[in-house]
Parts: C-alpha cells; structure tokens; sequence
C-alpha cells in the first residue's frame, strides 16, 4: 500500500479520515488472522532481496517510478526510527 504505513501499528498516516486510518484492524477482525500491512516500495525491496535481481547483493537501491518512492537498502530490510517510509517528493 503507498503511504506512510507504520507496519507494526497497521496505521496508514496517509489516510486523512482517523476513523480509516487503521488499515489492519478490519481484515484482522474479519479473518481471525495476523494481518501484516506495509509500504508497496518497502515490500519491493524485500521481494528483490529475496527472490528478484538483488538478491546477489549486501545493499541495493530501490526506485519504484509509478508511485514514486526510493528506498537504499543496507542488508535485507532497513526501517526508519519511526517504522515508516517517506515518499519522495514532486515538483
């Protein structure tokens, strides 16, 4: 999902609406089950290091150009103090 997610909180701060905001709740509740929500580019990155074309490598660059967001990656995954990803900004 693109956004500020904070994956441990299941939070979206992109959301405006407070009362929407809390993606992980309802599936969670509908499914009985763990519901893990996270950044789409944070998500590729982890999916390279994994199966795709960084796998090979200690660090890597990430730059998704539909949703435009970047991500530097040192090792597998890299979080922010705050567990969020910034998007890049457009001029």
């Amino acid at each position: 999902m693109p956004g500020l997610i904070n994956s441990k909180t299941g939070i979206n701060y992109t959301i405006k609406d407070k009362r929407r905001a809390h993606i992980g709740r309802e599936p969670r509740q509908k499914f009985n089950k763990l519901v893990c929500i996270d950044n789409d580019a944070r998500m590729h990155a982890h999916g390279e290091f994994h199966f795709g074309a960084a796998k090979e490598f200690k660090d890597a660059i990430i730059i998704q150009l539909l949703n435009p967001e970047a991500i530097v990656l040192s090792g597998p995954l890299s979080k922010t103090k705050q567990d969020v990803l910034s998007p890049i900004q457009q001029s």
